[in-house]
């Protein structure tokens, strides 16, 4: 009796065990498969379909698709001239993305909310037109917006200026020495900040008398010499330069033509040049903050008297001083 006792119990004891290894999809590990498994007898092994679903799916699959891209354009002053700028935001774009144009001059992209934005000088030399180009943005390889931009260029007209100087004053103005003094400009233009470093209307650096307005046409001795850069500004020698907003001093050393020289780097490719100084206050890497007095008036390089001559530019590119003065970049009217 009592082994027939424990044998209805030892029925009972494998019967439930049976019910459970069922009802939790499981099956006893087989001593005649193959790898690690085969020598772990008594265990159970989730079948495959249940070891899958443990595994997050592809990236592709769960990862919402990015929204597609808009482009925004905006420009400084009540119209676009001959020597005015404009801006480009393209967003959203994931950090992968590439954008680019058809311009001439390829604007320099920088990260901006979740997205990219770019200043775009147009050229002094650019006549009335509607200026038509292309702006893409590229994933991965792939072509993910296309858009076609129309900006409509006015007219403007420009000064003309005759100055008479000595022969000695004007053998500086040589094509050897010209690229000399373009080597380390270009050089001090190739690097800016991602990120704007002024916070309003930009600062007149000096106080004193107009004497050339920018983009004017010039002759020396009656030979035609191109444009004006920039805005000259006559002082007394010695008087006080200052930093016309914040940024990153990128030159600071004497030039051939364009004599004691400082450019600095305010961001998003947009730099100011002070040319002709009597002395440099700062050294190159200096930050400055607007107003900070970086140099003295002067009348080195090819000058004719003491003056600061100063160019505001994007890239390589002269814009209209006034512009920055009226407005930072970012803000229309």
């Amino acid at each position: 009796m009592n082994r027939k006792f424990w044998l209805i119990i030892m029925s009972s004891i494998l019967l439930v065990l049976s019910s459970v290894g069922w009802m939790l999809g499981c099956q006893p590990a087989s001593n005649s498969g193959v790898g690690e498994e085969e020598d772990v007898p008594l265990a159970y092994v989730l079948p495959d379909h249940v070891r899958l679903a443990r595994h997050r799916p592809p990236r592709a699959a769960w990862e919402p698709t990015p929204p597609d891209p808009e482009l925004q354009i905006d420009h400084a002053g009540s119209a676009v001239h001959p020597g005015g700028y404009f801006w480009l935001i393209v967003g959203p774009v994931e950090p992968e993305d590439r954008v680019g144009t058809s311009l001439k001059t390829p604007p320099v992209f920088k990260p901006f909310s979740d997205g990219l934005r770019a200043l775009v000088p147009v050229s002094y030399h650019e006549p009335p037109q509607t200026l038509t180009f292309n702006v893409r943005v590229f994933r991965e390889g792939d072509e993910v917006f296309s858009e076609t931009v129309a900006v409509e260029v006015e007219p403007r007209e420009f000064e003309v200026q005759h100055l008479q100087v000595t022969p000695q004053l004007e053998s500086t103005r040589t094509q050897a020495n010209f690229q000399s003094d373009r080597k380390y400009i270009e050089k001090a233009r190739a690097e800016t900040h991602a990120d704007p470093q002024w916070e309003g209307p930009f600062l007149m650096p000096v106080e004193g008398r107009f004497t050339t307005e920018f983009g004017v046409i010039r002759f020396v001795n009656d030979v035609p010499v191109g444009r004006h850069s920039g805005l000259d500004i006559a002082a007394p020698t010695g008087t006080s330069v200052m930093a016309a907003e914040a940024g990153t001093v990128r030159l600071a050393q004497e030039l051939i033509v364009s004599g004691k020289a400082v450019i600095i780097d305010h961001g998003l490719d947009l730099f100011t040049s002070y040319l002709h100084l009597d002395e440099i206050l700062v050294d190159v890497g200096d930050t400055v903050e607007r107003g900070e007095l970086i140099g003295e008036v002067g009348s080195t390089g090819f000058s004719t008297g003491p003056h600061l001559h100063w160019t505001v530019s994007i890239g390589h590119t002269p814009i209209n001083p006034w512009l920055v003065l009226d407005a930072p970049p970012f803000e229309s009217d």
